[in-house]
C-alpha cells in the first residue's frame, strides 16, 4: 500500500509541474523554452500515470494471505484504473496544448489533481494507518493469549 501511494505521491508531483508549466507559458506565450517545458510536463506526468497504472495493477494482482488485505487489493485495483484514466486524459491534453492548455485542459487538471489527492488519502486512511496501527496492537494480543 505503501508502494502505492508512493506511485500516486510522484503522479502528483507531476500533475503540480503541468500546472506550473502552464502558468509559466501563460506568463510568457511567445516562449519556446515556455512551451517546451509545458509538453515535457506533460509527457512525463503521463508516463507517471500509466506507470502508477501499470504498477498499481500488478501490486493488487499479488496473493494476500488476509481478508482484510483480499478487500484492501480491490481498491487499488480502482486506482490502478483511475490512473490509467489520468494517463488518457493526459495524453489529451497533450495532444490539445497547442501551445497552451484551454481553459477546460486547466480545469481538468485541477480535477486530476484534487483527485489524486482523495486516492493518497483515502488509501492513507483506510489502508496503510489501519494496517500500521494493527501491527503495533499484534504483538500485545498474541502476549494476552
Amino acid at each position: 500500500y505503501q508502494a502505492a501511494r508512493r506511485y500516486f505521491d510522484q503522479l502528483a508531483s507531476a500533475l503540480r509541474k503541468v500546472e506550473e508549466a502552464a502558468e509559466a507559458l501563460e506568463k510568457s506565450p511567445d516562449s519556446e523554452e515556455a512551451k517546451q517545458q509545458l509538453q515535457k510536463s506533460l509527457e512525463e506526468a503521463k508516463q507517471a500515470a500509466q506507470q502508477a497504472a501499470e504498477e498499481t495493477e500488478k501490486l493488487s494482482k499479488q496473493p494476500m494471505p488476509i481478508d482484510v488485505d483480499r478487500e484492501l487489493a480491490k481498491r487499488l485495483e480502482e486506482m490502478s484504473q483511475q490512473a490509467g484514466e489520468f494517463a488518457e486524459r493526459l495524453k489529451d491534453m497533450q495532444a490539445n496544448a497547442k501551445p497552451n492548455l484551454s481553459p477546460q485542459d486547466k480545469q481538468e487538471l485541477s480535477k486530476m489533481l484534487e483527485e489524486s489527492g482523495q486516492v493518497q488519502k483515502q488509501l492513507t486512511d483506510q489502508a496503510i494507518d489501519p494496517l500500521q496501527k494493527m501491527q503495533k496492537m499484534m504483538p500485545l494480543i498474541v502476549d494476552r493469549q
